[in-house]
């Protein structure tokens, strides 16, 4: 079930339709049409001497929205029905872009578009508003937190993130030490309900490093304050060091779609090779190019993008701050990979200083439909 609707016009300005709170916005969605997989051109070519035909190719059409809103008359929201029509006039704005997103029950999804029409129906008793807008490229991606998923080869994995939680019951410390750590277990405060095989530290308030004992009495159905402690605070990880060549990602998309990869120096390199182990593809990266185009080869502080989205694909070099398109540094008959269903192998190799780079792929997950 679609939870909620966000457009967020070219300024940047955004607009929340609930489902099942119109009052907030004076705007309601009567329906919304052109959600789901949608069509797709098959072309073929007949067969003069036999029956049927010869499939050649296959295309995906672009995506027409339709959104028909519902005008509302809210004291402090739209103090008029005329109010209410015309916010559509600043979010719609006509051959505008604009970010559709929407939230339903087991997904956030996005899609880029532009306001092909706004038609509203000003003199009818209900009056309502016809909205078209146009997506080029017709899927949906996954968006919100964990949208764009990233995946580490030999680099640092960040672990630390906000908004920081510590509150939750059952974090483990190490406050008695020559105790197991999986059976110490740090809270804010005490949970309605134990585990006796558990012990419970509290951090005693406006006093730093210190922890009240608590544990779980079965027969009593209650906690037995044991003692106090002193013990710094669980180390917070920030990060990991991750060295590998070769990861797996795992993509549950509907369709295949492509994939950024960021390659960071922290040394010198040569020759960079990367491969799809699964489909047998591989990109060449050609350094002897690269010092031809910029002077130099890859050295410390490069940062080399490649993108494999179709209709966005490049390859860019940042170098002291300054952006450069260093695609001709690409073997010719390189592959633009592209994540299919299920596992996908990815590994990488240089003929010189393999260790100098910091490897991760990033990725959105692209469905057909909502």
């Amino acid at each position: 079930m679609i939870n909620k609707i966000i457009v967020t016009n070219y300024l940047g300005e955004s607009i929340t339709f609930e489902l099942r709170a119109p009052e907030k916005t004076g705007l309601y969605i009567k329906s919304i049409e052109g959600l789901g997989p949608g069509k797709a051109s098959i072309n073929t070519t007949d067969i003069a001497s036999d029956d049927g035909s010869i499939f050649n190719s296959a295309r995906s059409e672009q995506r027409n929205i339709v959104l028909t809103l519902g005008c509302l008359q809210v004291n402090g929201v739209t103090d008029s029905i005329e109010t209410a029509r015309q916010l559509t006039y600043k979010y719609f704005p006509k051959k505008k872009p604009l970010k559709f997103y929407i939230l339903t029950d087991n997904r956030e999804l996005e899609i880029q578009g532009y306001t092909e029409s706004n038609e509203p129906d000003i003199f009818s008793k209900k009056e309502t508003t016809q909205i078209s807008i146009i997506c080029p490229d017709p899927l949906f991606y996954s968006a919100g937190e964990g949208g764009t998923h990233s995946t580490t080869f030999n680099g640092v994995d960040f672990l630390f993130e906000f908004a920081f939680d510590n509150e939750s019951v059952g974090v483990p410390v190490t406050i008695i030490p020559g105790m197991a750590r999986e059976i110490q277990l740090l809270v804010l405060s005490l949970p309605e309900k134990g585990d006796s095989s558990k012990i419970y530290f509290v951090p005693v308030e406006g006093t730093d490093y210190y922890f009240d004992e608590y544990v779980w009495l079965n027969t009593l159905q209650n906690y037995k304050y044991v003692g106090r402690h002193m013990y710094y605070l669980p180390v917070i990880e920030m990060g990991s060091i991750e060295i590998l060549k070769e990861r797996t990602i795992w993509y549950d998309g509907d369709t295949e779609t492509g994939v950024i990869i960021k390659i960071h120096a922290i040394g010198n390199a040569e020759h960079i090779t990367i491969y799809n182990t699964g489909t047998r593809e591989k990109m060449v990266l050609d350094t002897d190019k690269l010092k031809t185009l910029m002077g130099s080869g890859i050295t410390a502080g490069d940062e080399i993008t490649i993108s494999t989205i179709k209709g966005n694909k490049y390859i860019s070099l940042l170098r002291a701050g300054k952006t450069y398109n260093i695609l001709n540094i690409m073997d010719k008959n390189a592959d633009w990979f592209q994540l299919a269903k299920g596992d996908n192998i990815f590994t990488y190799t240089a003929v010189y200083g393999a260790s100098n780079l910091q490897f991760s792929i990033l990725n959105q997950v692209a469905f057909e439909g909502v």
